[in-house]
């Protein structure tokens, strides 16, 4: 039997740039089969702000929502 575990839980903080870095250096083909238009990505430094201005809103008002797993 194996021994693996799926873990879930909210994003932290800490998770941003590994989020970013997953879409801004994954393969625009694969990408684009995802149905991303990466001409829309914003800057690396933009984004990460995006992300943490949102990650410290209330739930009612955050505009996006990350469960990691």
């Amino acid at each position: 039997m194996n021994d693996l575990k799926l873990s879930v839980r909210e994003l932290e903080i800490t998770d941003h740039e590994k989020i970013v870095d997953y879409f801004l250096n994954s393969d625009q083909d694969f990408l684009v089969g995802m149905g991303v238009d990466v001409k829309k990505f914003p800057s690396k430094n933009e984004w990460l702000m995006i992300l943490a201005d949102d990650f410290y809103l209330s739930i009612e008002q955050k505009k996006f929502y990350f469960i990691i797993w």
